[in-house]
């Protein structure tokens, strides 16, 4: 019999926020949450391959937008770090904040310092790249820039690039994670060249939605971290 069960998701944010509430549901048996790339589980895990459910995944970001915006930017950009056992540590952190969990204040802060270490990276990482950012014309085709962050960071730029080039088109891409954001008439959207490219943005070729829990609205987003 299996001591503990594993989720396995897609790599993305939302798929991550769908495991997690998956996770969290359960009081009787250890559940863990996992990428689907790589994963090695424990032999007395059961490994479940979780598809994404947006209802599961919506309601735990709701959720969590009621302790405050500052944690749900704490899991977002921590995420985006892609640190070995971020999910891990993520799954943990939520777990403190459940109101029927027997809390231990040390713990607590604890936690809440590594998730918002890796926050910070994340946040210093986008402002440095925004910074830096040149766009090469290209004749008739889009102004282009190529970049390979350390981070997982694209989806974090959407709002100043739709803001800085209007109407215009351009394409940031990154040659790390081989996907990228494209701006035509003032919309964004995501496209990639191989179907397992970032772990943050999930829906390639579709317009970046602001009115769900999306690039946009991650992005605007600013307690002090």
């Amino acid at each position: 019999m299996a001591t503990s069960e594993t989720g396995i998701f897609d790599g993305t944010f939302k798929g991550f926020l769908s495991a997690a509430s998956w996770a969290l549901a359960s009081s009787d048996v250890t559940r863990t949450v996992r990428k689907a790339s790589g994963t090695q589980a424990n032999l007395f895990a059961s490994l479940q391959f979780l598809p994404y459910d947006p209802e599961r995944a919506h309601y735990l970001w709701e959720w969590l937008g009621q302790k405050g915006t500052a944690k749900q930017r704490l899991v977002y950009f921590a995420f985006l770090s892609e640190a070995e056992g971020v999910e891990s540590l993520l799954l943990r952190y939520l777990q403190v904040l459940l109101p029927a969990t027997q809390k231990d204040r040390d713990t607590c802060r604890v936690l809440e310092s590594e998730v918002s270490h890796l926050a910070m990276k994340v946040s210093v990482a986008r402002e440095r790249l925004e910074k830096r950012l040149i766009f090469t014309p290209s004749g008739s085709q889009p102004a282009r820039c190529n970049v390979s962050p350390e981070y997982d960071i694209l989806p974090l730029l959407s709002k100043g690039l739709r803001q800085r080039f209007g109407s215009q088109s351009w394409m940031l891409y990154d040659r790390r994670r081989h996907y990228g954001l494209l701006g035509t008439e003032g919309s964004v959207s995501l496209f990639s060249n191989r179907t397992s490219a970032s772990p943050a943005c999930a829906f390639y070729g579709q317009p970046v939605d602001e009115k769900e829990f999306e690039v946009a609205t991650w992005e605007e987003v600013r307690p002090a971290v």
